[in-house]
């Protein structure tokens, strides 16, 4: 093996080995992810410019409309239905036009009957797809008051609230 065999030998160990640490990093900030979204009830959905679902990221398949591979190549249109998906579409091109995120608040009638309130934050990723975040806004006030209220029914009427403007006698 000669001088120049081992350089390139040398240079090619070299580059594996930050290609490894890049990879590493990459699965650490993917299983990062997963945690968060399992940990919330958000959903990510990666969208083509044609309002076509490409793929589906979210804690828990229960909390979708459709299984993440029913929901794949199909339009928004026939997942959440033509009038909302009508207005997701133009969102969408919205956010290819001008490159700027772009926002929706809205409610779905869920196949339970329950009426939820969400938001969907929308940014184009590159020429190709885009990012929607998918924010349940509803349910999450819904649970707090209801916790709120079981544990103010529950506690004593002689606890006190802090508060640092004024002192408690």
């Amino acid at each position: 093996m000669n001088w120049l065999q081992v350089t390139e030998l040398s240079a090619v160990a070299l580059a594996a080995t930050i290609a490894c640490g890049f990879y590493v990093k990459y699965l650490e900030a993917v299983k990062n992810l997963r945690l968060t979204l399992e940990a919330s009830s958000d959903i990510v959905f990666l969208i083509d410019s044609n309002s076509r679902y490409i793929d589906v990221f979210a804690g828990r398949e229960s909390i979708l409309l459709a299984t993440r591979k029913t929901l794949i190549g199909r339009h928004v249109t026939e997942v959440i239905g033509p009038d909302l998906g009508m207005q997701v579409e133009q969102l969408v091109k919205q956010t290819f036009a001008s490159g700027l995120r772009q926002t929706l608040a809205y409610s779905l009638d869920l196949p339970t009957g329950e009426k939820r309130h969400f938001e969907a934050g929308i940014e184009r990723r590159d020429s190709r797809s885009a990012v929607a975040m998918i924010r349940s806004r509803g349910a999450y006030a819904t649970e707090e008051l209801a916790r709120r209220i079981k544990c103010w029914s529950t506690r004593s009427t002689r606890v006190r609230v802090f508060c640092p403007a004024r002192r408690h006698s």
